[in-house]
């Protein structure tokens, strides 16, 4: 499954500003990588749902708390009660601060949607003082204690791109193994989608050596680009729906999704909350957590089949020698009183006495006599 990328970043912080001002009244763990924040303004509730590394979106959907974390339990204590000052998308990457005052003092949290995503509590020297996922990297750590420090941006900034410079980023690349979209990947920070359909516009090959692109291919190529960041200032945001369910979103018309049915969205806010919950995937990278619990529930209903067998059978077995008793209650009271009246009665004087029964043993030591009925 596809993560929202560096432009979508762009268009739903612009979204989510209008939170700006409200308060945070709790904090959720949902699961492993899926964490809500309920958030209040004059009367007015909204859901912010985090799915790691995909999204951040205001949700309509309502998912139950898992069992209490030590994090969760840190992160609410730090955040709940606080007023979100800012909203913010960090060096023009996959990352959204969200800054916060609390009782005069200031913080902030910080979702990292790239990699295998992150969430991170600063202070307000921005020293990382909660991370969910503690890691070292060879340009910087995300460990409690250390400033925190994003990663450095990266390429060429896609309002910054035009034929010239798509040109000279081409030719520093001639002779690279890199096919054409696996260097704008990397050097043009816009998401895939966007890049591919730029490139089938300029009538190219994804696949294409660098070296084969001449000068006008490279200016079409940037132009194409460029139309596509500038979707922020007035976006599309569409779903594409495939056997009833939403296959991928963008933020402006995607070609090679003509044949798809379009549902288009108000806000991307929107088209993320239907993808990240409706969405049917294949090849998931990973057992989701609620897929890990139906499978504990399953487990738990057929250990508790197993139990009620075994007590059916046990209720079945004491019923049979409940009626076998009541059956021969005579007998059985008369071996008793003959073992009070003769404490020292042996089982083959006893057996003597009652040869319609099996006697089994006498313990004179516990009190008991063991028989068989028929």
């Amino acid at each position: 499954m596809r993560a929202v990328s560096a432009i979508e970043v762009t268009l739903l912080v612009k979204e989510l500003q209008r939170l700006e001002g409200f308060f945070i009244d709790n904090f959720y763990e949902l699961g492993e990588d899926r964490f809500r924040l309920r958030l209040s303004r004059s009367g007015e509730k909204v859901e912010l749902f985090a799915l790691l590394p995909y999204t951040l979106n205001t949700t309509e959907y309502y998912e139950k708390g898992e069992p209490i974390s030590n994090f969760y339990i840190a992160v609410r204590k730090r955040i709940v009660g606080a007023r979100i000052e800012r909203i913010a998308q960090l060096n023009a990457d996959r990352i959204v601060e969200i800054t916060f005052t609390k009782s005069e003092e200031k913080g902030s949290i910080v979702f990292e949607l790239f990699a295998k995503g992150n969430l991170i509590v600063l202070d307000a020297d921005k020293r990382i003082v909660l991370a969910y996922k503690s890691k070292g990297f060879k340009e910087r750590d995300v460990k409690v204690g250390t400033i925190y420090a994003p990663p450095e941006t990266r390429g060429i900034p896609p309002s910054e791109l035009d034929g010239d410079a798509l040109a000279k980023l081409l030719s520093s690349q001639s002779g690279s193994d890199d096919s054409l979209i696996r260097l704008l990947s990397k050097n043009v920070n816009i998401g895939a989608i966007y890049l591919e359909d730029a490139i089938y516009e300029a009538h190219l090959n994804p696949k294409a050596k660098t070296e084969s692109i001449g000068a006008k291919q490279a200016e079409a190529l940037a132009a194409g680009i460029a139309r596509r960041a500038g979707a922020i200032s007035n976006p599309d945001a569409t779903l594409y729906i495939k056997d009833g369910a939403p296959v991928d979103y963008s933020i402006c018309a995607v070609t090679k999704y003509d044949n798809l049915e379009k549902q288009k969205k108000d806000t991307l806010n929107s088209a993320l909350d239907t993808f990240y919950h409706e969405a049917q995937f294949s090849g998931e990278p990973k057992t989701s957590e609620s897929a890990k619990k139906t499978e504990g529930i399953k487990i738990s209903i057929e250990r508790q089949r197993e139990s009620l067998a075994k007590i059916e059978e046990e209720a079945s077995e004491a019923r049979k020698k409940g009626e076998a008793i009541f059956k021969n209650m005579n007998v059985v009271n008369g071996i008793v009183q003959a073992l009070k009246d003769n404490k020292r009665m042996t089982r083959e004087e006893l057996q003597n006495m009652f040869p319609t029964v099996k006697i089994i043993e006498i313990d004179l030591k516990e009190k008991t006599v063991t028989i068989e009925m028929e």
